[in-house]
């Protein structure tokens, strides 16, 4: 080959790689971009779920006992509506179910694919200690019971919730690479 063909050559893939290197600029940009947009909707999904599981719904769910003979505890004083309870409780759990879904829905970058999937079983796992914990309350809480009960059963319903809870605010906070903690 001549000195001359191989210094075209050399210009032409000097020429390509020179156009070609804007491009993969363009995309690697593009990608840091998608990841952090991404990241950003993984973060507004854990504040729109706190806000719902932290809103104080306690007026809706219980009623005030007008007569207080036998109280030994201010929780006594109140009185649990526990259809309107076991509402709340369906409700925010629905309500949760659906962030997650319309987050789950959209396109996940690809360098943050094994933090979806963790987030994903964090997410069933946490529903699903939810579920539980909705049944428990509906078995063991009867209507009118003194707000202290349900305080009592909440030991046991968190025993089996809290390894969830964690688990999802661990999951979710990696996947949106900020705090993003959604229960207490």
């Amino acid at each position: 080959m001549s000195q001359a063909k191989l210094i075209a050559i050399l210009g032409v893939t000097a020429a390509l790689v020179a156009a070609a290197f804007p491009i993969y600029m363009y995309i690697q940009d593009q990608r840091t971009k998608n990841v952090g947009g991404y990241q950003d909707q993984v973060a507004a999904t854990c504040r729109q779920a706190r806000e719902v599981l932290t809103r104080d719904r306690t007026g809706e769910v219980t009623e005030f006992r007008m007569n207080a003979r036998g109280v030994t505890q201010p929780t006594d004083l109140l009185i649990i509506r526990k259809a309107a309870l076991l509402s709340v409780m369906r409700e925010n759990l629905g309500s949760v179910r659906q962030y997650f879904a319309d987050l789950n829905s959209r396109d996940v970058p690809d360098s943050l694919y094994q933090k979806h999937r963790a987030a994903v079983a964090a997410q069933q796992a946490w529903v699903t200690a939810r579920q539980r914990a909705i049944s428990t309350v509906s078995r063991r809480v009867r209507d009118r019971d003194p707000l202290s009960k349900l305080v009592q059963l909440s030991v046991t319903i968190g025993a089996g919730t809290s390894s969830a809870d964690v688990r999802l605010n661990s999951a979710m906070t990696t996947l949106a690479g900020q705090n993003c903690k959604i229960t207490a």
